[in-house]
């Protein structure tokens, strides 16, 4: 069994959607650049090589088109993600203080 761990944190969730986010876009903008390079290529096809091009050009829309809600989707659950990681950060630091205040420090000191 291995003795790493994941520390999720506030930090880590927002540093996770940031990053899902970069992606996202980098993708889009790959998938445009693609479609936009491979466009002259379509005046060269005539015939079922033609229909079969544009049907690719409508189908990696499409494909990119679904990435991008996906991931869109994915960056949503991360920013509830987030919320809960900071609503369990705020109740643990309410709990400390509630404890600490109830706490009689006196009583433990040595004399």
């Amino acid at each position: 069994m291995s003795s790493q761990h994941i520390d999720v944190n506030a930090d880590s969730a927002s540093d996770l959607m940031t990053t899902t986010e970069q992606a996202l876009q980098e993708l889009g903008s790959q998938v445009t650049k693609l479609m936009e390079a491979a466009e002259p290529m379509g005046d060269s096809f005539s015939g079922q090589a033609k229909t079969d091009f544009d049907e690719l050009n409508r189908r990696a829309g499409e494909v990119a088109a679904d990435l991008n809600r996906g991931l869109g989707r994915m960056n949503e659950g991360q920013a509830e993600f987030s919320k809960v990681i900071m609503a369990g950060d705020e109740t643990m630091a309410d709990e400390a203080r509630t404890q600490m205040s109830a706490a009689n420090f006196d009583a433990a000191k040595f004399r």
